[in-house]
């Protein structure tokens, strides 16, 4: 009696047209299960599979998973050159090159790993530049924060009543303020869907105002920035600034620890990402990060002013030392002939080390 593999065999040497009709029915899992039986289902499906990988080990560059994207490339360097469309953790989409990908996230510590594997295919390094020119062809660009001055003007000049009114409902648009709050989402939803080059002064320019603020500040007037607004802006991060944030600004910036890649922030069982109709983040709470001893995660209210600084300088500091690592990279890539933007203010000397 045959047994499964003849079987199999058997089926792999119909005619194109048949093998064609019979692939449009199944699913990637069953594409997997059949290429494994024969070689002529191996060779029919290895395209299918191969962009399928590509698209796989895309999603792991945006989800920061290192380890998994790695092993991929590892097991087919050819696969830095491959091109698919991938969706991050806030809902951008990218259809770009893996090495793009990490490149556009600032995920330096993943894009430096990647750079050797170059090597390991034909004509890698000149493959490396063109990779880089298609996403920069004008060089890494400046880059601007978002003008966070009329929810500033409108959150000091509302009452207590409508602030609190807002705080126990985020989504009440009833008041000028609530209006103001929709408005910014929407605003800033649109401007970080086009923004696939990370950009963080958003964030930055965010903790800035709250520390600015704060004096002037009722306590609710602080608690709805910091919730509604820095956390909203914080619903937009990669997932490697939002693994630093969990893990802790303070052990990645100032012991210089390698990032954990955890998603789950230090001292509770609380995810960042993914993001859902539940999640509250820019909504209930906006996310500290700074110091040891139980100093990191969700925050409802507003923190303190010093506490606020230190958060945004160990953010700020973070940034500063990606930020320098894309310029190295450009002057290396581009050598002489690319003028380095040495004035921009995030590529200062920086003591946090990414390796």
């Amino acid at each position: 009696m045959p047994n499964k593999t003849s079987y199999s065999n058997n089926f792999s040497v119909l005619p194109l047209d048949m093998m064609k009709l019979t692939g449009s029915f199944l699913i990637k899992e069953s594409m997997a299960r059949l290429s494994q039986t024969s070689k002529g289902f191996y060779q029919f499906f290895k395209k299918d599979m191969e962009k399928e990988a590509i698209k796989k080990l895309s999603m792991y560059v945006l989800y920061g998973e290192e380890i998994k994207a790695l092993s991929m490339i590892t097991c087919l360097p050819e696969r830095l050159c491959g091109r698919a469309k991938a969706i991050d953790y806030s809902g951008r989409s990218f259809e770009c090159m893996p090495f793009q990908a990490a490149l556009l996230a600032h995920d330096v510590t993943l894009w430096k790993k990647m750079e050797s594997h170059f090597d390991n295919i034909p004509n890698g390094q000149a493959e490396k530049v063109k990779q880089f020119k298609e996403i920069f062809p004008n060089g890494l660009p400046d880059q601007k924060s978002y003008d966070f001055s009329a929810l500033m003007q409108i959150i000091s000049f509302s009452s207590d009543t409508d602030v609190l009114m807002l705080l126990n409902n985020p989504l009440d648009t009833t008041s000028a303020l609530g209006q103001t709050m929709k408005t910014f989402r929407e605003n800033f939803t649109t401007l970080s869907m086009n923004e696939l080059f990370f950009n963080p002064k958003h964030l930055i320019k965010a903790f800035d105002t709250y520390v600015q603020q704060y004096d002037s500040w009722s306590m609710n007037q602080s608690r709805l920035f910091w919730s509604q607004v820095i956390g909203y802006v914080q619903r937009f991060l990669p997932a490697c600034y939002a693994q630093a944030l969990c893990q802790g600004l303070y052990y990645v910036v100032e012991k210089n620890d390698p990032l954990t890649r955890t998603l789950k922030f230090k001292y509770n069982s609380i995810s960042y990402f993914p993001l859902n109709d539940s999640s509250a983040l820019g909504f209930g709470f906006g996310v500290y990060s700074h110091m040891q001893g139980g100093e990191t995660g969700m925050c409802v209210g507003g923190k303190e002013k010093w506490r606020a600084q230190r958060c945004k300088d160990n953010f700020e500091e973070l940034c500063q030392a990606n930020t320098s690592e894309l310029f190295k990279l450009e002057r290396r890539l581009y050598g002489d002939r690319q003028s380095v933007k040495g004035s921009d203010e995030l590529t200062s000397r920086s003591r946090c080390v990414i390796s």
